[in-house]
């Protein structure tokens, strides 16, 4: 089934819309919750939140590419879990976040300030070589080890780690250039 006919079923609110999406992505949004997670039992509970979230949002939204839509819900709720269980550190996820260096915002009222921020990390990926951008986002948005990057790219570990080490530096440059103030942490 297309991403399209799966739309249409949630805009007809047809429960097998729901029953599709795990079919076509239940593993894909399991690999998000899990990297964040490293918890089989939330990630299970953040991917159910995450179909029962889209089905409240189709419609009114009406996602243009669905498999981001649905990843980028899937990976906001893993991160709220994550935060809410502070007490289990995982360390791929702390040693990312660690690594880009980059103020967390906390307060509600600078959603702007953060959809800005994405924009702008937005502009710098699309401006990367594919390869670098693949890397990056393997590593900054699904939280891959370098291992599993290695496997999956079949580039050595310690050329990612140079690599992702280039990309952070031209991604710090690219912000302070836009306005951006980068704390180390």
């Amino acid at each position: 089934m297309t991403d399209d006919e799966i739309i249409e079923l949630y805009l007809q609110r047809s429960e097998d819309a729901i029953t599709e999406t795990k079919k076509k992505y239940h593993a894909y949004c399991q690999a998000i919750a899990y990297n964040i997670l490293a918890s089989f039992e939330d990630t299970e509970e953040v991917v159910a939140d995450a179909y029962l979230q889209v089905w409240n949002s189709i419609p009114p939204t009406r996602p243009v590419q669905f498999k981001a839509f649905l990843g980028r819900i899937t990976h906001n709720l893993a991160i709220n879990r994550y935060r809410a269980n502070t007490r289990q550190p995982h360390s791929e996820l702390t040693e990312a976040l660690g690594e880009l260096e980059i103020t967390q915002l906390e307060d509600p009222a600078e959603q702007a300030q953060r959809l800005a921020l994405a924009e702008a990390v937005a502009r710098f990926l699309r401006g990367l070589d594919p390869n670098a951008r693949q890397v990056f986002i393997l590593r900054y948005w699904y939280y891959d080890s370098l291992a599993a990057i290695s496997r999956q790219t079949g580039i050595k570990e310690t050329t990612l780690n140079s690599m992702l080490y280039r990309t952070r530096k031209k991604l710090k440059a690219y912000l302070k250039k836009e306005g951006w103030t980068i704390e180390k942490q």
